[in-house]
């Protein structure tokens, strides 16, 4: 029993050494440190793989028990290279190049360095030129400093802060603004000026009217200004006043003048047209009083009135509210003024005429 164990473990020492040497023989040891870290290498990428066709075997003439001999396949026949044609791109289209735009009046050139630029005015009001007398307000946008008021001059000039003297009579408020604008670019003071110009008071352009008005005197023309808006601003006329104005004009020279009759008022012909025209610089309208004629004696209302077109005696005594109780109608009389400028009696009838000046006087009864 002892043997047969002693036996077992030489067997069984036997069986590991063989085992030891069979590792060691198949597993060799590193001949550098197993613990040095080895970069690893970049993944490449995979190469195709060639296949070819597949292979095709005739069984027909082959002995039993034969392998069959593989047959090559027939070549294929290779597919036509493609041929790229160059295709052409798309032709982008054609843009247009904008046309040139027509720069405004106002802009001008001051130079190679510098783009021209619009000038931006502004005015108010409604005076069509400016002349001396008038006074202006000029301000120029964000520049409080280079406000001013200003009153043009004799001689039609204006200064202006850092500008100096500008001649501007006979310009229009917005042509004035232009000049100081183009004034402070072109000087280099401001490079887009925007300037306003108003009028604050006009004096150059006036119109005067006296006569049969509310409110005579001189007005300013500020635009467009009718002999009718000129009535309505004196405050109308008076009662009395002749329908007919006289329109004094001045001419070329200081010693030569126009003058027209108007008819402005239609209470004795109310079909006729009223010739309202436009006034200019200068004018004078005057304004009298209408022509009249006088009614005294046997009558309800003494005095004197206005002539009328077609104007008889019986009209004229019926305008002064009629005849009294004590008046005779075949007792009438006109006292006129002759040629010579004397006074001449004239006895009429109810059908006469009635002539400016003319003193009707209606005598009474004898009894």
């Amino acid at each position: 029993m002892a043997s047969s164990k002693v036996w077992r473990n030489v067997a069984a020492g036997l069986l590991g050494l063989a085992c030891c040497m069979a590792a060691q023989a198949q597993i060799p040891l590193p001949s550098e440190n197993p613990f040095r870290v080895t970069p690893r290498a970049a993944p490449t990428a995979p190469q195709p793989v060639l296949r070819s066709g597949p292979e095709i075997v005739d069984t027909t003439t082959m002995p039993r028990g034969t392998a069959p001999a593989p047959v090559a396949a027939p070549a294929a026949t290779p597919a036509p290279a493609p041929v790229f044609e160059p295709v052409p791109a798309p032709a982008s289209p054609a843009i247009a190049a904008p046309a040139p735009r027509a720069l405004p009046e106002s802009v001008s050139d001051v130079g190679p360095l510098v783009a021209p630029v619009e000038t931006v005015v502004e005015a108010s009001g409604a005076v069509a030129v400016v002349g001396p007398g008038d006074t202006l307000s000029v301000s120029v946008l964000g520049q409080p400093e280079l406000d001013a008021r200003l009153t043009i001059d004799a001689d039609g000039r204006i200064t202006v802060p850092f500008l100096g003297e500008l001649d501007v009579s006979g310009l229009a408020p917005t042509e004035v603004g232009r000049r100081v604008a183009e004034g402070l670019r072109k000087g280099g003071y401001l490079q887009d000026p925007k300037v306003a110009v108003d009028v604050l008071r006009v004096r150059s352009r006036v119109a005067s009217i006296l006569g049969e008005v509310n409110r005579p005197g001189r007005y300013a023309i500020e635009g467009r200004l009718t002999l009718l808006e000129l009535l309505a601003m004196a405050g109308g006329v008076r009662e009395g006043a002749s329908d007919t104005a006289v329109l004094i004009r001045p001419g070329i020279d200081p010693f030569t003048q126009q003058r027209v009759e108007l008819f402005v008022g239609n209470r004795q012909l109310p079909a006729r047209e009223i010739q309202n025209v436009v006034l200019q610089a200068g004018d004078v309208v005057f304004l009298a009083q209408a022509p009249r004629f006088y009614v005294h004696g046997e009558v309800s209302r003494s005095g004197s009135f206005p002539v009328e077109p077609e104007l008889t005696v019986m009209r004229a005594i019926a305008i002064a509210g009629g005849m009294t109780q004590r008046a005779s109608d075949g007792r009438i009389s006109i006292n006129r003024k002759g040629p010579d400028g004397g006074i001449v009696k004239i006895k009429v009838k109810l059908d006469d005429a009635v002539l400016p000046g003319d003193v009707v006087f209606v005598d009474e009864r004898f009894f």
